[in-house]
């Protein structure tokens, strides 16, 4: 049963990531340019969009989504 949960978190995740993609790219710049943040929340949130935006996550994302579905 525990295997089976981790799966079913995974295909939710990949999901989320490939139909939120430029939500969640549009709220990491948010943060990132929000001076009223922390410095390391808002460098974290630059590191997170500068992944999402590498060729790799995209191709990495529609492949596990589209095997994982």
């Amino acid at each position: 049963m525990g295997s089976l949960t981790r799966w079913s978190c995974r295909v939710n995740a990949t999901k989320a990531l490939k139909l939120g993609y430029h939500q969640i790219k549009k709220t990491l710049e948010q943060i990132s340019n929000d001076v009223e943040e922390k410095p390391c929340v808002r460098c974290e949130a630059e590191g997170l969009m500068e992944r999402l935006k590498q060729l790799e996550t995209g191709v990495y994302n529609v492949f596990w989504n589209g095997l994982l579905q």
